[in-house]
């Protein structure tokens, strides 16, 4: 009999085996992954990034990371990561700090650390992402929903697993994000657009990893809110997280700046949390929230899609032609697509 343990272990030898001798002989990475796939606390969802490196340099020089802090120690057997898993993830399930795992020669260390906050910083998980340094041995995990793991190294390599049962072709959270985040940065200068998907992959990582359903429509820059869509709250004027970017980078450099940048990306989590759609543009204004599609736009097709968020997004997609650049659905229970008219349907 062949287990999903020995499966997954099988599908990890060609990453495990570029990477130094430390990670070798010993099954550290199946024993995380299968933790985070269903990592829960009191029964809420949680996700927690983890790193495991041979160096603590990796971490600092490589991940930039912050304040170190020690947790625990002890000998290279499946006890004692089950005991640095239960006492770091919870405490870096905000994203704003990550759990290490320090593979030496005679033991592991293990602790949590603070990654960069800001939000125009790549977060450390990102960072990981655009690595690619030969002679270093850093592991990465995160839970991107559901029971989806990404497993990068710091060799460019990864791998994504489904420990659930759906097919992983059609399950991809972490693309589904980055389409939202190419469609409502898409109409923004070249030396802006950088920023601002930080910006917005960090928001969409909080939309993916909250508890609440949210519903967001982008519709393309200078196109007026459409008429089925006027009944909720328009911002006026809407919320320029460009301009914020802006003069920061024209030399507004100081706390207040990135204060305001990390207050209205804490805001924008709280109106896609409320009933309705929340509006947001191509240049990534936040023009509008707690909009309803009015009952007379309904036509008799629509009623058989599902609940009230659900109907909103399907409707939303075929009414508004030539204003919708993109809508992003998630459910309460964590399913997750977005349509855009540059990649059609993603879902998860």
């Amino acid at each position: 009999m062949v287990s999903f343990r020995d499966y997954l272990r099988e599908c990890l030898n060609p990453l495990r085996s570029q990477l130094g001798s430390r990670f070798q002989g010993h099954d550290y990475l199946t024993e995380v992954i299968l933790m985070m796939a269903s990592y829960q606390e009191e029964g809420t969802d949680l996700f927690p990034v983890v790193f495991l490196a041979d160096s603590m340099d990796h971490f600092k020089n490589h991940l930039g990371a912050r304040e170190m802090v020690l947790v625990g120690e002890g000998q290279p057997c499946r006890e004692t990561f089950i005991r640095a898993f239960k006492l770091c993830a919870p405490l870096a399930e905000d994203r704003l700090w990550a759990v290490y795992i320090l593979l030496e020669e005679q033991g592991i260390r293990y602790g949590i650390f603070r990654s960069d906050s800001s939000p125009l910083s790549p977060s450390v998980f990102e960072r990981l992402r655009g690595l690619k340094a030969p002679g270093t041995s850093i592991v990465g995990l995160t839970r991107l929903g559901g029971n989806f793991v990404e497993i990068r190294t710091s060799l460019g390599q990864h791998k994504y697993v489904n420990v659930a049962s759906s097919d992983e072709d059609d399950y991809h959270p972490g693309q589904v994000i980055r389409d939202f985040v190419d469609s409502v940065c898409s109409d923004v200068s070249d030396s802006v657009r950088p920023l601002l998907k930080s910006f917005y992959q960090r928001f969409g990582m909080d939309v993916l990893h909250g508890s609440h359903g949210s519903l967001i429509a982008i519709i393309r820059k200078g196109e007026k809110i459409p008429e089925i869509l006027e009944d909720g709250v328009p911002l006026n004027p809407p919320i320029s997280i460009v301009a914020s970017i802006e003069g920061i980078i024209n030399g507004s450099d100081d706390r207040d700046a990135y204060l305001r940048l990390f207050s209205y990306g804490q805001l924008l989590r709280k109106l896609t949390w409320m009933d309705g759609i929340t509006i947001l543009d191509t240049e990534g204004c936040i023009l509008a929230f707690n909009c309803f599609i009015k009952t007379s736009a309904y036509r008799a097709e629509d009623s058989i899609i599902g609940g009230a968020r659900r109907r909103a997004y399907g409707h939303m997609q075929t009414s508004v032609p030539g204003v919708l650049a993109g809508c992003l659905y998630k459910s309460q229970d964590g399913h997750i697509e977005f349509k855009g008219d540059r990649c059609g349907l993603r879902s998860s």
